[in-house]
């Protein structure tokens, strides 16, 4: 009698144990694919320099915390939309009064880019830049 109830238990638990669905996940795409076509990357409209000017430029000095003194750097990366919009604009760098002020004035610039092309359309690219400034 107890072998039948063990049995029965562990019928009942074994079915818990072994009833669980596994999932299939596909695998990521090639992505070497996507760099298989022609690709020209996104450039600003007067050229790049010009876009490292406008940033320069439009930096408010008061805005940036110039506690320590020498060089500060910060990090600028986006994406630049099929239509050459700005989107998701991020700064990274140990001074974050100077990253604030980056991604401001990065946000202000009201030119748009020219897009990349992969085989002549227009497609999202990544766009990361560097700017230095010097605390004295």
């Amino acid at each position: 009698m107890k072998k039948k109830q063990f049995l029965i238990i562990f019928l009942f638990f074994s079915s818990f144990f072994f009833a669980q669905k596994t999932t299939k996940t596909s695998p990521l795409p090639n992505r070497d694919v996507i760099l298989e076509g022609e690709v020209i990357p996104a450039t600003f409209p007067e050229g790049n320099e010009a876009f490292s000017q406008l940033v320069y430029s439009g930096f408010i000095t008061e805005n940036i915390d110039c506690n320590q003194s020498g060089m500060q750097r910060t990090r600028i990366e986006f994406i630049i939309e099929r239509n050459g919009a700005l989107m998701d604009v991020k700064a990274t760098g140990s001074n974050q009064k100077l990253n604030k002020e980056a991604i401001r004035v990065v946000r202000s610039i009201q030119q748009r880019w020219n897009p990349a092309t992969l085989d002549g359309a227009n497609v999202r690219s990544h766009f990361t830049q560097y700017f230095t400034i010097v605390c004295e």
